[in-house]
């Protein structure tokens, strides 16, 4: 269906004077004094002019988003961005990737959706229901992000070491200047999460302070190979948690 360029003027009056309006106001308030404003007419036009320009927003930055590139980190970033559709971005990162990896979740998330709770007749959970409910078990929570830490700093132990060996046996690394300079943001980063897993298991833990990279490196090379964290180490077991 054409829009007339009058009709159109008409309409963008009326998107501008929606747009104008508190932002506070209920949504459905400003859905009816929208429909108020167009006739049953001009409400078909104005759904056309809509889905026209979202197409055309949609193809000027299509591409520009990280969700479009290629690679590994799309892949990352469409999961996380269906974790946040399905309401579930309070849960605990490393809570997460333990309910996801431990062998106890299946027995016990089927247990929850046989247990409607007392105040409906009916529940229909879904899988983010059934998490919020095994994330405040205090037992289960502690043992599940123990889990998490545990297999997110082996998973990132093996990406250090092969990093370390590249550097290593660069050029960059054998000229010597780069250690007095300040730590890089992967340093950082690496030892941000080095000290959020072991403050995870070791709660006094304390978080160093390094001012360069030769600190840096050899801190991160020391605890990177922790023997609570070595490759034989065993995972942790709920019972430990429920006593």
């Amino acid at each position: 269906m054409g829009v007339k360029a009058g009709q159109r003027v008409g309409l963008d009056g009326a998107w501008c004077h929606l747009l104008s309006m508190d932002a506070s106001s209920p949504q459905q308030e400003k859905l009816q004094r929208l429909q108020e404003m167009l006739s049953a007419g001009s409400r078909h036009a104005f759904a056309a002019c809509c889905a026209v320009e979202v197409a055309e927003a949609a193809a000027q930055y299509h591409g520009m988003r990280r969700s479009d590139q290629p690679g590994r980190d799309q892949l990352v970033y469409r999961a996380g961005s269906a974790i946040e559709v399905a309401n579930g971005l309070h849960l605990d990162d490393y809570w997460l990737l333990g309910a996801l990896t431990a062998p106890e979740v299946p027995v016990w998330l089927g247990q929850l959706a046989t247990e409607a709770p007392a105040h409906t007749l009916q529940w229909e959970p879904c899988i983010v229901d059934l998490f919020n409910r095994l994330f405040e078990d205090n037992a289960k929570r502690r043992y599940l992000i123990s889990m998490g830490a545990w297999r997110r700093h082996h998973w990132s132990q093996a990406a250090y070491r092969n990093a370390v060996a590249e550097f290593e046996a660069s050029e960059k690394a054998a000229g010597g200047r780069w250690e007095a300079k300040p730590p890089t943001a992967k340093q950082t980063y690496a030892i941000e999460q080095i000290t959020r897993t072991l403050a995870a298991v070791t709660p006094d833990f304390e978080a160093p302070q390094l001012s360069t990279r030769r600190a840096a490196h050899d801190w991160i090379a020391v605890h990177a190979g922790n023997p609570r964290f070595a490759d034989n180490i065993n995972p942790p077991k709920y019972e430990d948690f429920n006593k």
